[in-house]
């Protein structure tokens, strides 16, 4: 199908929402099309009219958009100043240069909003780029859930820190789901989400994308202290494969988890980190510590575990009294083909488990 047609069929939805003028919520999902200026066009003067709607979802993942496409899209979207919930994807594109694009005008106008997910990864986006996009951030004061995707982009250090800066003003956060994937944040860059995370103490529900990033043990450390000021936290996943985290980085970060009191979710993928026994053992003596937690994810695999620290884990799983869904991963370490099947036997038999899926 030619990008002529769809073009033409944009222009036709358009046509279509200029009659629905009082929608009240609205999905489009255009991903992996041919979407130009002239089908953007078509499409985006009509939504600019829709100014009841309170629920917007635009989907245009791979299409070859780029800033000028955009930005008819932003400015038709300002115009719908009634918004609370706005979902953008626009991921495996040709944005970059964000102070091209007008984000002000969404995040100033439509200030009513209370969840947020934009997710640009896979474009062309610099560190000066992402402190544009967190200072439009900081004016958000009704804001509480945030998902915000920019991995696989071109960010490193300095980004980082500028997100975490804007980051740290949003103090009406409970949610927050953050990937910067497959950048080059370093322990530097992590730095500025710690700072952003001591700030940001109403999280409840907190994800973290942070695999391939040169993170090592200091800027896990850093990113623990952070944590323990989270008091108010209930469900924490952290994305941490292929870093150089080893035990010590392992072992601060459930150390201060410690002090997250409410948390009842906990997901850590720790695969490809360098992990020996000693940081298995000081995970095994952490998890007892986490009265309230009923669901673990756990991976560990491509590490060098043993024998004792797999050991330790499988005694510390079976002491998690308030357990009752675990998915655990240690495979492709350095443990014995005895002591695996006697650790899958082990949690297996454990009756308090609804759900489980182990593999060792």
């Amino acid at each position: 199908m030619s990008s002529q047609i769809k073009s033409q069929e944009l222009v036709i939805l358009g046509n279509t929402l200029a009659d629905l003028t009082k929608l009240s919520t609205l999905t489009l999902n255009l991903s992996d099309n041919e979407v130009d200026q002239q089908g953007i066009s078509g499409l985006c003067s009509p939504l600019s009219k829709c100014t009841q709607l309170s629920t917007l979802s635009i989907d245009l993942v791979g299409n070859s958009i780029d800033n000028q496409i955009a930005q008819s899209l932003i400015s038709a979207i300002a115009k719908c100043t009634n918004l609370s919930k706005l979902s953008l994807y626009l991921n495996v594109n040709q944005i970059g240069d964000l102070k091209g694009l007008d984000l002000f005008c969404i995040l100033t106008n439509c200030s009513n909003l209370s969840i947020l997910r934009l997710q640009l990864s896979k474009n062309q986006i610099r560190d000066q780029d992402v402190q544009i996009l967190g200072n439009a951030l900081v004016n958000q004061n009704m804001l509480s859930n945030l998902t915000l995707d920019l991995s696989q982009n071109k960010i490193e250090q300095a980004g980082a820190q500028f997100l975490g800066s804007a980051l740290a003003k949003c103090k009406n956060l409970s949610v927050l789901d953050l990937n910067l994937s497959m950048s080059k944040l370093g322990d530097l860059g992590i730095i500025g989400l710690g700072i952003a995370l001591t700030n940001m103490t109403n999280i409840q529900v907190l994800t973290l994308w942070l695999y391939n990033n040169s993170i090592g043990p200091e800027g896990v450390s850093i990113l623990s202290k952070s944590l323990a000021n989270l008091l108010l936290l209930q469900n924490l996943t952290i994305w941490f494969q292929n870093n150089s985290i080893k035990s010590k980085g392992l072992s601060s970060l459930v150390s201060h988890l410690s002090s997250c009191i409410n948390l009842s979710i906990l997901a850590l993928w720790f695969d490809y980190c360098q992990i020996d026994d000693d940081g298995a053992s000081n995970l095994a003596a952490a998890l007892q510590e986490y009265s309230n937690m009923s669901k673990l994810i756990l991976y560990l695999s491509s590490n060098k575990i043993g024998d004792m620290g797999a050991q330790n884990l499988c005694s510390a799983l079976k002491k998690c009294m308030k357990l009752q869904n675990l998915s655990f991963d240690i495979r492709r370490n350095q443990i014995s083909e005895e002591l695996k099947f006697q650790m899958k036997m082990k949690v297996i038999k454990t009756k308090r488990l609804v759900q489980k899926s182990i593999y060792i």
